[in-house]
């Protein structure tokens, strides 16, 4: 119960908390090589205009839209439906699955140096970042909390970045030569609150998804 009102707190406080163990490590570093193994797809843009929707920061990584995500770890959607229920009853308001298809969950694979993704904010509501390998020191996601706070997220393989998407400003910074990194943002709304722009899968995925 403590570690419960914990999470709640630093989600009024900061605008997200880490769930520990949200998967166990050992599935989560299978995940993660799987991953690495199958996603061939690369979104590569330097740093766009202060009008694009996520701030216009650089992306270099790998990326697999949900059916392609589904593809290649089938056991991440019964993860991402399942933690609705216990995402609702920790902000207190109701969590639903993405209504879009394409960008439900989405897998990035950062494994070559100097892949990284410039600073930005969520389209939806809720975000659920799933890490699926460790992170440590300066290359770790870069966090600007609600108070005024700034870190980088130290995590262990299958722990869970839980956050106000919308709000918290976060980046990825570059991954230094021999670290890679592997996440899983799983995208929630709200049933009074569904709205995305137009536009965003696009941006996100260089092209159509795939």
């Amino acid at each position: 119960m403590k570690l419960y009102q914990h999470n709640q707190e630093a989600l009024k406080t900061v605008g997200g908390t880490l769930i520990k163990s949200a998967i166990a490590p050992d599935v989560a570093l299978e995940w993660a090589e799987r991953a690495r193994s199958n996603v061939s797809t690369r979104v590569s843009r330097e740093a766009g205009s202060a009008q694009d929707l996520d701030e216009g920061g650089e992306r270099f990584h790998g990326i697999a839209a949900a059916k392609q995500t589904q593809q290649i770890l089938p056991e991440l959607v019964g993860v991402y439906q399942a933690y609705t229920t216990f995402l609702s009853a920790l902000i207190n308001r109701p969590v639903v699955t993405s209504p879009y298809a394409d960008s439900a969950l989405t897998l990035k694979v950062y494994d070559q140096p100097g892949d990284s993704q410039g600073w930005h904010k969520d389209t939806n509501p809720f975000t659920a970042l799933l890490i699926l390998t460790e992170t440590t020191g300066t290359y770790g996601t870069e966090i600007e909390g609600l108070d005024g706070s700034r870190f980088n997220l130290e995590n262990e393989p299958g722990d869970m970045w839980l956050m106000y998407g919308r709000e918290l400003r976060h980046r990825v910074p570059s991954v230094p030569e021999g670290k890679w990194r592997v996440t899983v943002p799983l995208n929630y709304y709200h049933p009074d609150d569904l709205w995305r722009p137009e536009g965003m899968d696009k941006l996100v995925y260089g092209n159509d998804p795939v």
